[in-house]
């Protein structure tokens, strides 16, 4: 049998990344550009979530692996929303799968393309919006 391994990520995350309150228990992992802030707010009120009070965003400027697991655990997250990031940038080893939801012991997690990307191509903004429906209105 073929082990596949990976490092995990170690960059450290920095508290001028991280905003909103996530009185909803849910993490929003993001990459820094205006155009993401004002897809990212329109996303987020489609499914009646308050960017401020609602969620815990976390953005970043680099293309560093990002370890994600502390946070999820230290504020006891139930839902985490990754744009533009791969899972083993995040510290999963999972088969991914954009707009997949992906159930673990204590959250769910959903990555998708990037801000950019879902701005560009319509097909994977609607794929991203069934999965957010999936995951927020039902």
């Amino acid at each position: 049998m073929k082990v596949k391994l990976f490092a995990l990520p170690n960059e450290k995350i920095g508290e001028n990344q991280i905003s909103g309150a996530g009185n909803k228990k849910i993490l929003v992992v993001v990459k820094q550009s205006e155009a993401a802030e004002k897809t990212l707010s329109d996303l987020l009120k489609a499914i009646k979530l308050d960017q401020a009070h609602d969620i815990l965003t976390l953005t970043t400027s680099t293309d560093s692996p990002l370890a994600i697991s502390k946070l999820i655990a230290q504020h006891s997250m139930e839902k985490v929303l990754a744009f533009g990031f791969e899972s083993a940038d995040l510290g999963f080893n999972i088969n991914q799968a954009y707009n997949h939801i992906y159930q673990f012991a204590d959250f769910k997690l959903l990555l998708s393309e990037s801000i950019a990307e879902l701005n560009a191509d319509k097909n994977k903004k609607i794929a991203l919006w069934k999965s957010l429906q999936e995951l927020f209105l039902k």
